[in-house]
């Protein structure tokens, strides 16, 4: 990671600048899935034309266990959410994207991922959710974060 927060690979740079707490949604109250909704404001930056971005590619990972962003979430906090784009070179695509999880418990020390799947072998890259979370929930992400 970056000193100014940044994940970064041969074909992109990433980041995370929020973490906080979604409303619950209806899926989760009709018994699909978790019933804790966890929004994070993502950017990611292209370093080539032709970079697709879309929320399916961030995933949230802790202890061998993967979660996969909600496809079609419900709003979440003041953030709007992030939109399928393809982006040219030095772009930058910002946005939410939102986990369904069984609990809070999961989130302190896990690892946000993003890889670019639609570019064919895109290297991933991670960035750990501060260790302080749910206490800071809402605050930026500061460099150097380690779980």
């Amino acid at each position: 990671m970056t000193e100014d927060g940044w994940a970064e690979v041969f074909s992109y740079r990433f980041k995370a600048s929020r973490f906080e707490r979604c409303p619950t949604s209806e899926k989760s109250r009709n018994g699909d899935g978790g019933n804790f909704r966890l929004g994070i404001t993502v950017h990611v930056k292209a370093k080539y034309d032709a970079l697709f971005v879309a929320s399916r590619d961030f995933t949230l990972q802790k202890d061998g266990v993967i979660v996969n962003t909600e496809l079609e979430p419900a709003p979440c906090g003041s953030g709007s959410l992030l939109r399928p784009t393809q982006l040219k070179r030095g772009q930058i695509a910002s946005g939410l994207v939102v986990f369904q999880l069984a609990d809070a418990a999961f989130v302190p020390r896990a690892t946000l991922a993003y890889q670019a799947t639609r570019w064919g072998g895109a290297p991933r890259a991670t960035l750990p959710v501060p260790a302080c979370w749910p206490n800071c929930a809402g605050t930026t992400l500061a460099a150097g974060t380690r779980p």
